[in-house]
């Protein structure tokens, strides 16, 4: 019998594969207890790989529509 590999169908919006925040969630999600301070650093670097990136319009409309916590389409909640 020969076994056949089935991948299951991503359930992740199409544009994520094309997004520049790939590998870099520290960015987008903050630590616990972070500092104020701290944390406007992290949103800084974050909004930087956001404005480069290609699917910006697309994240933040997800987000938006989505509510999600954390830091998508350049903007934080």
């Amino acid at each position: 019998m020969t076994a056949i590999e089935v991948q299951a169908p991503s359930t992740r919006p199409w544009w994520m594969e094309n997004a520049g925040c790939q590998g870099k969630s520290q960015l987008f999600f903050p630590p616990p207890g972070e500092r104020p301070a701290a944390r406007e650093r992290r949103e800084n670097r974050a909004r930087k790989v956001c404005f480069e990136c290609e699917v910006l319009a697309d994240c933040q409309t997800y987000a938006r529509q989505q509510r999600e916590l954390g830091f998508w389409g350049g903007e934080s909640e």
